[in-house]
């Protein structure tokens, strides 16, 4: 694994973690800023997705997690 998404996920960043190694993986880097973006909006909703989790208790089972999202849905 990259030492980006290793620090990104000892820092509990796991949306920033996974939308970066999507990033490194794609052929043509996106530029400095939407990058950036991807990784600010991939961290929003998964910090999202636990928060209603936690709020729902058992009651919240996603049938995987919001990491495994593909980051790119967040391009503009």
């Amino acid at each position: 694994m990259n030492a980006l998404i290793d620090q990104l996920a000892a820092l509990r960043l796991h949306g920033m973690a996974a939308c970066a190694q999507d990033l490194l993986a794609s052929r043509k880097p996106p530029s400095l800023t939407t990058a950036i973006k991807q990784l600010i909006d991939a961290e929003t909703v998964e910090r999202q997705v636990r928060s209603i989790c936690q709020l729902a208790g058992d009651a919240c089972i996603a049938e995987r997690p919001i990491s495994n999202a593909d980051c790119k849905v967040f391009a503009p």
